[in-house]
C-alpha cells in the first residue's frame, strides 16, 4: 500500500542505503482491501499530524534502547537516524495522504491501536522494510528501516521504531 511512497523513501535513506532513487507515482485507491481501519483519532483528519515534528516520534530513551545514534532532521516531514554504516531508521510524515492511496501491497498489520501496512524488501530492496502506521484517513508515518542485506533484521527494527512512535500518535 506504501509503493510510490517507499519508492521515494528507499532511495532517499540516504547513508542508510545505497538505493537509487525512483520516480513516485500515485495509484488509484485499491478498493479491494478487506482490511477495517480502526478508529486512530478524534481530531479532525486535516489536523492529525500538523503539529508532529518527526524527530521526536522517538525519545532519547527510545533512541537508546534501539541503539540508534540522534536523529538528523532532513525536512519538517523526515527524520534519519543511524545505527551504523548500512544500518538505519528513516521516517516520514504524510499529513495529507491516506495510507490507502498507495501501490505496493505489503501485510496488514495492527500497531498498538493504529491500523498499519508492513512492506518487506518494497521494490525488490533487499535488507529494507517498511511500516506505514496510519494516524487518520488522510495522514501517516512511514517508518523505513534498511539493515545491510538482511529484510528480516530490517523488518524487526522498522516494526520496534513503528510501535515506539505509535505510543506518540493522535
Amino acid at each position: 500500500m506504501v509503493g510510490f511512497v517507499l519508492a521515494w523513501s528507499v532511495g532517499s535513506l540516504g547513508a542508510c542505503t545505497s538505493s537509487q532513487a525512483g520516480t513516485p507515482t500515485p495509484a488509484e485507491p485499491d478498493s479491494t482491501s478487506t482490511s477495517e481501519p480502526k478508529e486512530t483519532s478524534s481530531e479532525s483528519d486535516d489536523q492529525a499530524l500538523d503539529d508532529v515534528e518527526p524527530c521526536e516520534l522517538l525519545s532519547d530513551i527510545d533512541v537508546a534502547e534501539v541503539g540508534l545514534e540522534d536523529g538528523e532532521r532532513l525536512s519538517d516531514i523526515t527524520c534519519d537516524w543511524k545505527l551504523d554504516i548500512g544500518t538505519g531508521v528513516r521516517l516520514d510524515l504524510y499529513r495529507e495522504r491516506s495510507m490507502d492511496s498507495n501501490a505496493e501491497k505489503g501485510t496488514p498489520v495492527d500497531i498498538g491501536d493504529h491500523r498499519g501496512d508492513r512492506i518487506e524488501g518494497p521494490g525488490g530492496e533487499p535488507g529494507v522494510c517498511a511500516v506505514a502506521i496510519e494516524a487518520s484517513d488522510s495522514s501517516f508515518v512511514l517508518v523505513t528501516a534498511n539493515h545491510g542485506d538482511d529484510t528480516s533484521a530490517a523488518c524487526g527494527l522498522a516494526t520496534d521504531v513503528a510501535e515506539r512512535v505509535e505510543q506518540k500518535l493522535p
